[in-house]
């Protein structure tokens, strides 16, 4: 439920959208697609978003893409970006504000005015 709401939100703006179910399918997704930006929820099956975080930044072909993670855990700030393992590139907060996410993404892929 959460997932289909920020993909149509995301989609809306004129975004493609590749969804995965759980961490271990969103890494293999960001090795086949080589996507421009990545965003995991840090509660996800099989494997959550600081795992998924750290494999996506150790591999060499997907450690350059920008990662944001969905979260409505408060706190959970301090535990990312201590290292180059779990660097991130920001936080999207539920509930959502499309606006917020929005603008966060166009940031994230330099289309800013």
């Amino acid at each position: 439920m959460v997932r289909a709401v920020l993909k149509d939100a995301i989609k809306k703006n004129g975004y493609e959208v590749i969804e995965a179910e759980n961490g271990k399918i969103a890494y293999n997704l960001a090795i086949e697609e080589l996507p421009d930006l990545v965003i995991l929820d840090l509660v996800m099956p099989e494997c959550d978003g600081f795992e998924t975080t750290r494999k996506i930044r150790t591999d060499t072909r997907i450690k350059h893409i920008p990662i944001l993670i969905s979260t409505g855990s408060e706190g959970v700030h301090c535990e990312f970006n201590k290292d180059t393992e779990t660097f991130i590139h920001g936080f999207l907060e539920k509930p959502y504000k499309t606006e917020v996410i929005i603008e966060k993404i166009k940031g994230l892929l330099g289309e800013n005015k």
